[in-house]
């Protein structure tokens, strides 16, 4: 909502995702849904 009060309605969002240890990467696809239902339907 801030960025849009700014004029800004080119918006993405996403997830960082965690690190277990040296190059292992893992995103919580769960947080996609609740990130796109947060944003309105921005991707």
């Amino acid at each position: 909502e801030k960025i849009e009060e700014c004029g800004n309605d080119k918006v993405i969002m996403c997830d960082r995702g965690t690190n277990f240890g040296y190059d292992n990467l893992v995103v919580d696809m769960l947080g996609f849904g609740i990130m796109k239902k947060v944003s309105n339907g921005s991707p």
